[in-house]
């Protein structure tokens, strides 16, 4: 470096520094001051190679522009185009009062270059500096550089250009103004320029080292970012892991795109969050918005390839108001939004927010950039795989609710093999229908022999419900009973073929219902219901052929309607037997209300009548009238040793008369 410096000066003293007939002897008057000036500038080369910034660079350029007494000094910062054109400056050190400022309002801050028309004096040839004596009378001073000194109240300017031949690049340039008119000497001149090859080497190793720190940061971050990405185990860390690269953000959300049945976008559905106001951030969580309702989502669904970074949401026109409303209410000043992009489709956006103005460089757009490419396949993986999960807790939490809801079920339930009819599964209540509470599962076997309900005969194979449901291939009932260590059982049995989702017959469930103490309480009800049937009858006969007692002795039985077998059958049951309860001497069997006799009507009579006298008890038969009278007798069916009457009144008289004649003969 200093070898090329060293050449640089040499090749363009002559040029700079004019000759005359007296130089041998100035070279000899000023040997004392040339070995001074060779230390300084040594002074001033190891202050440039100790410097690591603008600051440090302009400090050594100090050590001897400083014996020019300049009012300031600035290192301005240059910023070039694409094709090395200057489009404006930067001020990136600035010498006042004789020392370094390290606080300044004026750092940082950008000077329109461009404007300036003696920038294109010396950028068309960055090997001569430009010294103004008086920028009031130099004619290439501008009107607007003059009054802008005027307003400073300097009079005299340098401009140093810094440029690199070796690196084919601008650096900077180095500005210094005087208060008063100043003419540069011919070493002033001479060691100027020396100091402008050397300065523009030394701020080119400072942009290089710049630039290799900035990719090593690139890259650490880069390589931060990917390994905790690929570490994430939820989409909250992934997401996290993609907020490293931006520090600051008050907010970081991850939004994924659904489409409805046509395929086409509706919504965006917020599905990880975090912020520095928790409450807020957990509240967005899940929330939806339709496609329309996105911010921004016409400028990075278009161009998904890209971040969308806005600095400033106030003033940036590419801000909806729509979008613009949103982040007000969030008091957001700056966005940026990460399009994700999975084989060719946008899946989602990061979307993250800072509270107040941030500037974005190309720096951030690339890291923006590469970290999206990356978390675009991080993220659908982690959603894919929380997805995953997520459906088998469900299927985990289903299948528990389900062997508890199997082992609390009073039902018993099998589940059988189709091909071999071998038990799969089984719960509680069937192994103990089954009696397979000791059996290990492997050794379970479907070997039990069902009965006929109510029987001891063996029920056939062939029709039990679960052989009918091999071969119908439907739901089958049927009831059985099965001998079982507690004893014998009436179960409902059921069988049902399960086919799985490809059509194919996989397995059979039998349902086992044990249903006996409901039939030996329905048997209970029959028993009961038939004796009620018997009482109900009996007193139905009572009420159907009632006995009247009209005193001690005599009772009477009147007959109404024909005389069938059954009621034949209720006479011969229930008069003998009343009659006899009451103590009765005569019954009088009154058959006025008979329409008609036959031959097993009067048989019935005859019955009665002996079965009465059989019991001490004297039969009387009333009210026949003469079509029934007519009948027996062309039935040829004589009542012979039964008293008759022609009418109850009589037959009455006629037993009190055998009673109180029975009673005289007594006496």
């Amino acid at each position: 470096m200093e070898a090329s410096s060293s050449e640089s000066s040499a090749e363009t003293a002559p040029d700079r520094a004019p000759h005359d007939g007296h130089a041998d002897a100035r070279a000899s008057s000023g040997g004392t001051r040339g070995s001074s000036l060779a230390a300084e500038l040594a002074t001033v080369h190891a202050g440039l190679a100790a410097a690591t910034s603008e600051q440090d660079l302009l400090a050594a350029a100090m050590l001897y522009i400083g014996h020019m007494r300049p009012s300031s000094a600035h290192f301005v910062r240059l910023h070039v185009d694409a094709d090395g054109r200057i489009e404006r400056g930067e001020l990136a050190a600035i010498w006042e009062h004789g020392q370094i400022q390290h606080v300044h309002t004026m750092l940082g801050r950008t000077i329109p270059l461009a404007l300036w028309r003696l920038t294109a004096v010396w950028s068309q040839n960055p090997s001569e500096l430009i010294a103004i004596a008086d920028v009031q009378s130099d004619p290439r001073a501008d009107v607007d550089l003059r009054d802008q000194l005027s307003t400073l109240g300097q009079r005299a300017l340098v401009l140093v250009p810094l440029y690199s031949r070796a690196h084919r690049s601008w650096h900077g340039v180095l500005v210094m103004v005087f208060a008063s008119p100043r003419e540069l000497s011919q070493e002033e001149h001479s060691v100027c320029s020396l100091l402008a090859d050397a300065v523009a080497s030394f701020a080119a190793n400072l942009h290089i080292q710049r630039s290799l720190r900035e990719v090593f940061q690139e890259t650490s971050l880069l390589y931060d970012v990917s390994l905790r990405l690929n570490q994430a185990s939820s989409i909250d860390e992934a997401l996290r892991a993609v907020a490293i690269a931006a520090p600051g953000a008050t907010y970081a959300f991850l939004g994924i795109l659904e489409r409805n049945a046509a395929g086409e976008l509706h919504q965006l559905r917020v599905v990880a969050g975090w912020g520095q106001h928790k409450e807020m951030a957990a509240s967005v969580i899940g929330m939806t918005f339709p496609i329309e309702f996105v911010p921004m989502i016409s400028l990075w669904i278009k161009d998904p390839d890209r971040p969308l970074l806005i600095s400033d949401i106030e003033t940036d026109s590419r801000v909806d108001p729509q979008a613009r409303m949103l982040y007000r209410q969030a008091s957001q000043r700056s966005a940026a939004l990460l399009p994700l992009v999975v084989q060719g489709h946008v899946i989602g956006n990061v979307s993250m927010a800072w509270d107040e103005v941030r500037g974005f460089s190309a720096r951030d757009e690339r890291i923006f950039q590469t970290i999206a490419k990356q978390a675009s396949l991080v993220l659908q993986n982690r959603l894919l795989v929380e997805e995953s999960q997520a459906a088998l807790r469900a299927r985990a939490e289903q299948s528990a609710l389900l062997s508890r809801v199997l082992t609390h079920l009073p039902v018993g339930v099998v589940l059988l093999d189709a091909s071999n009819l071998r038990p799969i599964l089984s719960n509680a209540a069937a192994d103990a229908l089954l009696g397979w509470g000791e059996v290990a599962p492997e050794s379970r076997r479907l070997n039990q022999r069902f009965l006929r309900p109510g029987t001891d005969e063996p029920l056939p194979d062939e029709e039990s419900t679960l052989m009918l449901a091999v071969a119908r291939g439907d739901l089958q009932h049927a009831d059985v009973d099965v001998q079982t260590a507690i004893g014998r059982r009436s179960l409902m049995s059921s069988a049902v073929p399960v086919v799985s989702e490809d059509g194919q017959l996989r397995s059979f469930l039998l349902l086992l219902t044990d249903v006996t103490e409901r039939r030996e309480a329905e048997m209970q009800r029959a028993k009961m219901q038939d004796e009620l049937i018997t009482v109900q009858a009996a007193a139905l006969a009572e009420r159907s052929t009632p006995i009247i007692p009209i005193s001690d002795d005599i009772v009477v039985v009147p007959l109404i309607g024909s005389l069938d077998a059954e009621r034949s059958n209720q006479l011969l049951d229930t008069v003998p037997e009343a009659a006899s309860r009451y103590e009765a001497k005569l019954a009088i069997i009154d058959i006025t209300g008979v329409s008609t006799l036959d031959t097993q009507a009067a048989r019935t009579l005859i019955g009665v009548a002996r079965a009465l006298r059989l019991l001490g008890i004297e039969p009387v038969v009333t009210g026949m009238r003469a079509e029934v009278a007519q009948t027996l007798v062309q039935l040829g069916i004589r009542l012979d040793g039964m008293t008759t009457r022609s009418n109850l009144k009589s037959g009455i008289a006629y037993a009190q008369a055998v009673l109180s004649k029975r009673s005289l003969n007594r006496l």
